[in-house]
């Protein structure tokens, strides 16, 4: 996935494992091709919104979607995310943001 390394003040260096995080109200739905795939298993109806629990690279992933984006289990959607966090895939620990 594409980053803004200069937010990560040099922590990525190259090599590196890292462990992506996203908030689920961090996601929306984009056109194909323009996002990662998620493949929905399972659609949960909260009224206003909805959580599409499902893959995404192998990975199981949330996202928040709203109710009447038509979002049902077995789907393929495209999603890109407002903010990522990263962490360090062998300690944890929070590669801060700037």
């Amino acid at each position: 996935m594409d980053l803004d390394e200069a937010r990560f003040d040099g922590a990525l260096d190259p090599g590196r494992n890292v462990t992506v995080g996203v908030r689920p109200h961090d996601v929306r739905i984009v056109e194909e091709g323009a996002g990662a795939p998620l493949d929905v298993a399972i659609v949960e109806a909260l009224g206003v919104e909805s959580f599409a629990h499902g893959t995404l690279g192998g990975a199981p992933f949330v996202a928040r979607v709203e109710a009447d984006a038509g979002v049902k289990k077995g789907d393929r959607v495209h999603v890109a995310f407002a903010t990522t966090h990263l962490f360090d895939a062998k300690s944890g620990v929070s590669l801060r943001a700037r």
